[in-house]
Order: C-alpha cells, then sequence, then structure tokens
C-alpha cells in the first residue's frame, strides 16, 4: 500500500501579508526524485498579530487545478501544466485575447517543474461545452475554460521566448454563424442568440444589421396532439422566450429552458395538465427575463425562425 508523503512548513509574514522565499535558479537532479500522484501539505496560515497557531491542510492530486502563491518547502517539486489569462495573452500580442471572457482561462500544453512556493490552493475551473444546451449556468466570478493552445517556445542567450501559439477548439458553437464577421463569442463582451431550428449562435449586432426583423408579435403553437392539455397561461411566453448567452444572460446563457420546456410538456401530454409546482424546477434567472421585451429577427440562415 502506497504512502502519501507529506510535507510540514510554516509561512513567514512580513505586515501581515504573505512573503515568499525566492525561487531556486536551477532544478535539482529530477530523476534523482520520488515520484508520487498526491503529496500531504501542512502548514501555518497564522500571521503575526494573532499568537495563536492556526494549521492547515492542503491535499495536492495529480490533475488538479490550483491557484499561486504561498508555501514554503526546499524539497518538494511539481509538474505542472499552464492555464493562460486573458491579459497574459494581450501581453504577448495573442489574437485570441479578444476572445477570451474576464473569467476565461486557457489550457496550454506548457508544462515546467516548479518547487512548492507555487501552490496556495485548489482552484477549480470549470469546463464549458458550448454545444451542450442543458449546462448548467457558470456562475459570476467564476474560472471557466473552453480553449485550448499550443505553445512553441525557442530560446536565445538562454533566455526562453514565446515563437508562436496554435489555437485548438473544436467548439463550432464559439463562432457567429452570420457568414460575415465570423467573431467568435465572448462573455460579457457581445450578446448572441440562438435559432432553435438551425442550432446555430448569432452575435446579436449580427443580427441587427443582416436579419430581418419581426414587427409583430409572435406566438408558438403547439401541435394538435396538445389541443386536450391544459397550459398555464404563464406557460406560453416560455416557449417564444429567445434564447441568450452573454453579459447579463450569464456566460452559458439561458438555453437550458430548451429542455426544461420539452420535459414539461413531456409531463403535461401523460397529465392532461402541466405538473404542480411546474416553475419551482425553473432556473430563476429565466422566470426573471421570459417578459423581457427584445427586438426578435427572422434566422438569416434558415429564414423561417424568429430568434
Amino acid at each position: 500500500m502506497s504512502i502519501r508523503p507529506s510535507v510540514i512548513s510554516h509561512s513567514s509574514h512580513a505586515e501581515g501579508r504573505r512573503t515568499l522565499p525566492p525561487m531556486r535558479n536551477s532544478h535539482p537532479k529530477l530523476h534523482t526524485l520520488r515520484r508520487c500522484t498526491s503529496l500531504e501539505w501542512v502548514y501555518d496560515a497564522g500571521d503575526d498579530s494573532n499568537s495563536s497557531v492556526e494549521y492547515c491542510k492542503l491535499v495536492i492530486r495529480e490533475g488538479d487545478e490550483y491557484d499561486d502563491l504561498h508555501c514554503i518547502s526546499k524539497d518538494v517539486w511539481l509538474d505542472i501544466q499552464w492555464y493562460y489569462r486573458r491579459v497574459d495573452l494581450e501581453d504577448q500580442s495573442i489574437d485570441l485575447a479578444a476572445f477570451v471572457g474576464e473569467y476565461e482561462l486557457v489550457l496550454s500544453d506548457h508544462k515546467s517543474i516548479v518547487d512548492m512556493n507555487c501552490i496556495e490552493d485548489h482552484a477549480r475551473i470549470i469546463p464549458y461545452d458550448e454545444g451542450n444546451l442543458a449546462q448548467a449556468q457558470i456562475p459570476v466570478e467564476k474560472l471557466y475554460h473552453r480553449w485550448n493552445i499550443s505553445m512553441q517556445f525557442v530560446t536565445r542567450r538562454d533566455v526562453l521566448h514565446l515563437k508562436g501559439v496554435n489555437i485548438n477548439n473544436s467548439q463550432v458553437s464559439t463562432y457567429c454563424s452570420c457568414n460575415s464577421c465570423n467573431l467568435s463569442y465572448s462573455s460579457p463582451n457581445n450578446l448572441q442568440r440562438y435559432c432553435r431550428a438551425c442550432r446555430k449562435w448569432f452575435n446579436e449586432t449580427c443580427l441587427e444589421s443582416v436579419a430581418r426583423k419581426m414587427n409583430r408579435k409572435w406566438k408558438a403553437r403547439l401541435p394538435s396532439d396538445y389541443d386536450a392539455v391544459q397550459i398555464d397561461a404563464d406557460f406560453g411566453p416560455l416557449l417564444t422566450m429567445p434564447i441568450r448567452r452573454g453579459g447579463h444572460c450569464g456566460v452559458v446563457g439561458n438555453g437550458m429552458i430548451l429542455i426544461q420546456i420539452k420535459t414539461l410538456l413531456d409531463q403535461a401530454m401523460a397529465l392532461g395538465q402541466l405538473p404542480a409546482g411546474w416553475k419551482d424546477g425553473l432556473h430563476s434567472n429565466v422566470v426573471s427575463t421570459v417578459h423581457e421585451l427584445v427586438q426578435r429577427y427572422y434566422c438569416p440562415v434558415c429564414g423561417r425562425m424568429v430568434v
């Protein structure tokens, strides 16, 4: 049975803030180090203003994500893979930065060996599958990821420089489908609408310029199979509610309403009416914006569906 190594250390403090020891200039002989997939680190999380000792424990496992900065250990090294922020991409003049959200991280294939000074705590990074309308909303100010990049480095005079970046994103839902701008979606920089027939996303600014406006109120008609089913008046607006994402609609948007409506209609068909308390199962953001007045457009691709 394997035993998880344990490191006990004490953080130094200055003026109420944690101070970090300098990173060592060179790696140890890596082939001489013991390799493990998890590590238990116990450290003093108190500060100089408090004489009591407050011990905290952090278990580091292979494959976990972490924030940076603060522990002290001279004998533990980690093999890590880097995420990049929008500001990091901007500093390197990488065009992708224009389409990266404020709390979005881009996973790279850049790996390096660092000591324990670089680890502070676990950081939960939520994967965003743009093709999954049923995905739960990503909370405000939470880190998420959808792009991968491949980094190319060169060494000049013993200094490592970034040579180029290859972008890898297989999620076609990222791009506007108006066939003119090809801009990628990023929140909160732009808002997008979803066509339920084409299953494509469009930037709202593009719809304003290339799509035909709808000047009358659109009412959804249920198939004749539902003629005997009792449908609440409050349920009707949900059938025509525009599917949007970005800005105040959140990163993922309200696309989950499609899945919820289908489930409710299946239940109504079986019961002869909507189930009691059907509103309770809907996301609060969906209910609060259902009556929002939004300009509607005919889909610029299929031409018949209203978005």
